[in-house]
C-alpha cells in the first residue's frame, strides 16, 4: 500500500498598495521588492524542503513563482521609467 504525502506551503507577502495616481512612491517599489523576496523564499523552500515532485505540481508551482517574479520585475521597471519620465 502506497502512503500519500501532502505538501503544505504557507506564506505571506505584502501586496503593493495600488493607487489611482499615476505616480509610484518609493514605498510602493519597496513593497514590490519585499514581495519578490517573499516569493524567492517560498521557491527556495519548495526546491530544498519539498521532497518529491507531487505529480509534477511542485515544478509547476515553481514555474508560477518564477513568472510572478518576472511580472514584479516588469512592474518595477515600468514604475521606475514612469518616475523618470515624470521628473523630466
Amino acid at each position: 500500500m502506497q502512503q500519500s504525502r501532502i505538501l503544505t506551503v504557507e506564506f505571506s507577502c505584502p501586496i503593493a498598495n495600488t493607487k489611482a495616481s499615476p505616480t509610484h512612491e518609493a514605498a510602493d517599489l519597496a513593497d514590490l521588492k519585499e514581495a519578490e523576496q517573499g516569493l524567492q523564499k517560498i521557491k527556495t523552500n519548495l526546491e530544498r524542503k519539498a521532497g518529491t515532485e507531487f505529480g509534477g505540481h511542485k515544478s509547476r508551482a515553481i514555474n508560477h513563482i518564477d513568472q510572478a517574479i518576472r511580472n514584479l520585475h516588469q512592474g518595477m521597471a515600468f514604475a521606475e521609467k514612469e518616475e523618470m519620465h515624470e521628473k523630466k
